[in-house]
């Protein structure tokens, strides 16, 4: 995404109200509207009072904005980045239920964006989910039509809830320069067409993000490809490929061809879609494209053909920084071993790319050793991703023994090493991840974490632990205490049905060592079978600690969350490290709740502001 430049016409005023937009008759009514919480009074049609130099009035009255936002699971915060911008997001895994959509405060909520959009220039990045707007669609949609400020759009639809008014209003945006859209379904019949009209009419657009959305419109996608070809705009384009007539691989497979400004292309294959005979077509387009600089394929089918393609391209495109190949099944079983030898005479070849990214399984171990051997000498390929899958054990471990000694460790990435009793694997210093399963973990010993203490490379470890099988408590607190270079700790504990009434002592050791921890910045949990007291703990533990800025809990007993929410929230104003909190699990919008939001928000927004002070931005001169 393109930075945005502060439009100086734009900050003198807020933009004039479209004459041929009416204010919906369906807005609630606003008049005395108090908080729900503090009980103060909004002023739901303040002007916007940002400039270059100032924040809008807002920015001082962000909790009792996010009062009302919280019904439709919104907040309003400052922009990272952004000298004076707004951003709209929803609180994350946060989810509304059927019965709030239909209350009074949801209409509430609505009205307000209506006029938080359709007044305030400052906010600039929107993204709203499914469930959020799905009763009162239009009058979102009423408040982006012709919308002069946001420039960043992201919809995240379900399938149940696409409101087409909302994609009409699309290409009305004036100053819209990116849109990710994503659905779990198919889109509205009419998107395809919403989105032809916005490439063909944008004079601000640089990115699109469809790539998580399917079109059902075949005459549709022709035509947008089409009119992509007549786009002078467009540098970032991310799509779902699912060829289903000639007219739609022609039409992309010209844009490709054709297009001037193109620099990053990602292509996700439908896998049903998944053919060599429907693939080639673009792959002919890339290969004739001269201005990609960043290229991700997922889900292509990797044969000869596919591989020919890619060393063509490699070769050809003489500004290609970076590449990316993701094929969540592999190399079929019915190729030759070699099938994608021409592609590593390429890489070699190749002085030009940055970032390389491939399935372990694209080559056979001695290949990728002939590649890790001539890393070293590469100046510009400083990044090379072996990506795998659990699965992708065997092939892994023979690439960890190739890797070591040849000099390239530091440029090799293999992300999560998944432990299955080889002690050893773990040292490779391309791993930075570390899973272990209780399976594996029953002939476990002291000094085997006490050696991962000693491996700096490895900053994400994640502990799996199931049924009777918590002996291991201890082990696994040392480690906890002990490591200084852990920043992510991942622990997923479902032990068996246990007295509700009884605290685990299991559960106390491990919490004890989080509150002594150094090092830890973000704590994944999830976790079943245990009492609100071990619930209590938790949160106990995550405010003694000093450095964790990032929770993401998932606590699947019943009020558990509420407790956990409850605590939480007793000293959280106090609390000026945590940035990020993701509760995946139904919590009402109670006090305790929004307290927990609006203590993240301001410390977030504190961050944002120190940024923005070190590198010198003028903010609030």
């Amino acid at each position: 995404m393109a930075d945005p430049e502060w439009r100086a016409e734009e900050a003198a005023s807020p933009p004039d109200p479209d004459p041929e937009q009416a204010v919906p008759k369906s807005l609630a009514k606003l008049e005395n509207a108090k908080g729900c919480f503090s009980g103060a009074d909004i002023d739901y049609r303040c002007p916007c009072t940002a400039t270059q130099y100032n924040t809008c009035q807002i920015s001082r009255k962000l909790p009792l904005w996010n009062e009302f936002l919280i019904h439709i699971r919104l907040h309003l915060s400052f922009l990272p980045g952004r000298s004076g911008n707004l951003c709209l997001t929803p609180i994350p895994g946060d989810h509304l239920s059927l019965h709030e959509l239909e209350q009074p405060q949801t209409h509430r909520a609505s009205t307000l964006l209506y006029w938080l959009l359709r007044n305030h220039h400052c906010v600039t990045f929107v993204q709203v989910h499914p469930l959020a707007l799905s009763i009162h669609a239009h009058i979102f949609a009423n408040a982006l039509h012709s919308n002069t400020s946001v420039k960043v759009l992201k919809l995240h639809f379900s399938h149940y809830c696409m409101p087409e008014s909302v994609c009409t209003a699309i290409p009305t945006l004036k100053n819209l320069e990116e849109l990710e859209f994503k659905s779990n379904g198919m889109c509205p019949p009419n998107m395809a067409p919403v989105l032809s009209r916005l490439v063909r009419t944008t004079a601000s657009l640089v990115s699109l993000n469809t790539s998580e959305a399917l079109l059902d419109n075949h005459e549709g996608e022709v035509a947008f490809f089409t009119a992509l070809a007549a786009n002078s705009t467009l540098r970032e384009l991310s799509v779902r490929y699912r060829p289903r007539t000639d007219a739609y691989r022609r039409a992309l497979c010209h844009y490709l061809e054709s297009t001037a400004t193109l620099t990053t292309l990602k292509i996700v294959a439908v896998l049903e879609m998944n053919t060599q005979s429907w693939l080639s077509s673009v792959l002919e387009g890339i290969v004739a494209n001269k201005t990609l600089s960043s290229l991700t394929l997922k889900y292509f089918r990797i044969d000869r053909e596919f591989a020919q393609y890619l060393a063509n391209i490699i070769l050809g495109n003489k500004v290609l920084r970076i590449l990316h190949i993701d094929s969540f099944s592999g190399i079929s079983q019915s190729q030759p071993l070699n099938v994608c030898d021409c592609c590593l005479e390429a890489v070699i070849g190749n002085e030009i790319l940055e970032e390389l990214s491939l399935p372990v399984q694209f080559w056979q171990p001695e290949r990728w050793e002939l590649l890790f051997k001539e890393l070293p000498r590469k100046v510009m390929l400083q990044k090379v991703t072996v990506q795998s899958y659990m699965w992708d054990r065997e092939p892994l471990r023979h690439v960890c023994k190739v890797l070591s000694g040849s000099g390239a460790e530091e440029k090799v990435h293999l992300g999560t090493y998944y432990h299955d009793g080889n002690r050893s694997g773990w040292e490779c210093r391309g791993f930075s991840e570390v899973w272990f399963f209780n399976r594996n973990l029953r002939s476990f010993e002291r000094s085997t974490l006490q050696r991962l203490t000693s491996l700096s490379h490895i900053r994400t470890v994640c502990f799996t632990l199931s049924g009777d099988d918590f002996s291991l408590a201890p082990i696994i607190a040392d480690y906890i205490r002990e490591t200084l270079t852990l920043r992510v700790l991942k622990l997923f504990a479902s032990p068996n049905d246990s007295d509700p009434n009884v605290p685990n002592t299991w559960w106390s050791v491990i919490l004890e060592s989080l509150s002594a921890n150094r090092s830890i910045s973000e704590l994944i949990v999830t976790v079943t079978n245990v009492n609100l007291e071990d619930v209590e703990g938790l949160a106990d533990a995550v405010m003694l600690s000093a450095h964790i800025r990032r929770l993401d809990m998932c606590l699947r007993i019943p009020t558990g969350p509420s407790a956990f929410v409850r605590r939480l929230s007793a000293n959280i104003d106090a609390n000026y490290t945590i940035t990020g909190v993701i509760l995946r699990a139904g919590v009402r919008p109670t006090k305790d709740w929004f307290s927990v939001l609006n203590a993240v928000r301001r410390n977030s927004d504190l961050v944002t502001r120190a940024t923005l002070f070190a590198t010198a931005t003028i903010c609030d001169k």
